[in-house]
């Protein structure tokens, strides 16, 4: 991701709604599995999602990145989601938000890589963008080379994965979304900027509301799809 893009995050997330709502959603989940064992934010950016988290590890492949995440992580590493720096069966929960659709990142390399350090019966929480047909100056702007679809959601059982829960979220938006980066900025948007921006206080408020029930909804499955999916997948076997 540019630089300028982790500068946008650090400046917003404490308060966004996407933000705070990424974080109610893993922290569900985290309450939900975690047992005791080590973490590992295999894309921490600025660190923030590791914040009060003890017995983590964040990692990040840009240095930039990493100069934010000072402030938030115990413990950082530099290093590639292709070719994790760390012994076999090392953690218990791996974080993956907003990574596998990333320039550079080889999906089978990485999902081989978790599962090698990934404790059996040990479980990673993956964030993804989904739906390539909304791909759009977003993506370019934070080096997404991908978005996913739903048929794509079942490759993580060839890495020996189950998926135990699996929620859409941020649906409400879907439509504005698409007219947005499908119609309106590919028309009078000139400029390829990703969409983490300030919003005002009291739209930030209305559409934290909105993304909290939503969660409540996503729980029950009732969601048929949204912008994001959020999955959390169980290793059965090593590979």
């Amino acid at each position: 991701m540019r630089d300028i893009e982790f500068d946008n995050v650090d400046r917003v997330e404490e308060e966004h709604f996407w933000f705070k709502n990424k974080r109610k959603i893993f922290s569900h989940f985290l309450n939900k599995y975690y047992k005791n064992g080590l973490i590992l934010d295999s894309a921490c950016g600025t660190g923030r999602d590791l914040k009060g988290i003890k017995n983590s590890i964040g990692m990040d492949y840009n240095f930039y990145a990493l100069k934010y995440a000072k402030k938030y992580c115990e413990k950082l590493v530099n290093g590639d989601a292709n070719l994790l720096p760390f012994k076999d069966k090392t953690f218990e929960i791996i974080f993956s938000f907003d990574l596998l659709q990333h320039e550079g990142i080889d999906f089978d390399k990485v999902l081989r890589e978790y599962n090698r350090v990934l404790k059996k019966g040990g479980y990673i929480f993956l964030n993804l963008p989904m739906f390539n047909f909304l791909y759009s100056k977003h993506d370019i702007a934070v080096n997404n080379s991908i978005r996913f679809d739903m048929k794509d959601l079942k490759k993580f059982k060839n890495y020996g994965f189950s998926t135990e829960d699996k929620i859409y979220w941020n649906f409400v938006l879907f439509p504005l979304i698409v007219f947005l980066r499908k119609i309106f900025f590919q028309f009078f948007s000139y400029d390829e900027t990703s969409d983490v921006k300030e919003t005002g206080k009291l739209t930030n408020l209305l559409l934290d509301k909105i993304f909290s029930f939503e969660f409540n909804l996503s729980k029950k499955n009732i969601l048929p799809l949204g912008v994001s999916c959020f999955i959390v997948l169980r290793k059965e076997v090593d590979l």
